[in-house]
């Protein structure tokens, strides 16, 4: 399951990536999938809040856009996970 964006307000950010105990092949599989299913810029601000940790203040502050938008781009993401997701359940 993909937990979706903090909601407007809030700005929980993810725990950073396990590096130490590491993902199972098929998550890698997913992530891979998701990265190529979204648009290059997309694909760079999931990292860097899904894996690298930034909240979505310090991505609005490093990418020149606002924070209510960084929150739209956050939640487009997940849909396209989801949509990832379902495909793989339904292959």
């Amino acid at each position: 399951s993909v937990p979706p964006p903090a909601a407007e307000g809030e700005d929980p950010a993810p725990e950073p990536f396990d590096r130490f105990g590491g993902p199972h092949p098929d998550q890698l599989i997913a992530v891979h999938r998701l990265m190529r299913a979204l648009e290059p810029e997309a694909a760079r601000l999931a990292v860097l809040y899904y894996l690298d940790g930034l909240t979505q203040d310090e991505l609005a502050e490093s990418t020149g856009l606002s924070r209510r938008t960084i929150g739209k781009r956050l939640a487009a993401i997940v849909a396209v996970a989801r949509g990832v997701v379902a495909a793989e359940e339904g292959a």
